[in-house]
């Protein structure tokens, strides 16, 4: 009988043993596990707060300006409304690239029953540098091509005929942004382009715009 009754006792405590062995061993891991997905889940919320800061989207509106040759005519309009919806990625404070849509307005010009009219839209991309932030300005300059749609429209008396034309031309600009915080910006900037309105060596015209607007990271 004691001989049964001490093998029973060692078998008990051999399994007492193992049972506190697993229970240790799995809050061990469970413990590692609960660490890992916590840093895990840590890891995928700053990489997406760090994300969402590089993008950002933006409007403008402004002052579109076209350099156009008005002699002989009686009446001519140079300057129109211009606007532009951007959105682009910051790879660094410094630097970053960027896409808008643009419209340039129109300029247009009479004489005697003769009338012309020219208009541009497109879309551009380009490189943007930036400065190191200064008491919340930051400088930029930023370099590309656009994609423009050029549109005339002539009329001699009850006579009326229009035509377009796509070509890439370049695009360059500069200006100023204020870091209203973290996220909103306040942006002045000026932008050249070209505009061709037909396959002849002067109907290319340059306009420049001048654009108030914000952006913001999303």
């Amino acid at each position: 009988m004691s001989r049964i009754r001490h093998q029973c006792l060692l078998k008990y405590c051999l399994l007492k043993n193992s049972i506190t062995f697993l229970s240790q061993a799995y809050i061990t891991m469970s413990k590692k596990s609960l660490l890992a997905t916590s840093l895990l889940i840590a890891g995928l919320v700053l990489s997406a707060q760090a994300t969402a800061q590089q993008r950002y989207l933006g409007a403008a509106i402004g002052t579109a300006k076209w350099n156009i040759d008005c002699t002989g005519a009686t009446a001519c309009d140079k300057t129109d409304t211009s606007y532009q919806i951007l959105t682009g990625y910051n790879f660094s404070p410094t630097w970053a690239i960027e896409g808008s849509f643009f419209s340039l307005g129109e300029t247009s010009a009479s004489n005697a029953g003769v009338a012309g009219a020219f208009k541009s839209s497109g879309v551009d991309v380009g490189a943007v540098v930036k400065t190191p932030a200064m008491k919340g300005f930051v400088g930029l300059a930023k370099m590309g091509l656009a994609y423009v749609k050029g549109e005339v429209v002539g009329s001699v008396g009850s006579l009326v005929g229009s035509g377009s034309k796509y070509s890439v031309q370049p695009m360059f600009g500069f200006g100023v942004m204020y870091q209203v915080n973290q996220d909103v910006n306040v942006r002045a900037e000026y932008t050249y382009r070209k505009v061709k309105v037909a396959d002849m060596s002067d109907a290319t015209g340059n306009v420049s715009t001048f654009t108030l607007g914000a952006q913001s990271t999303f």
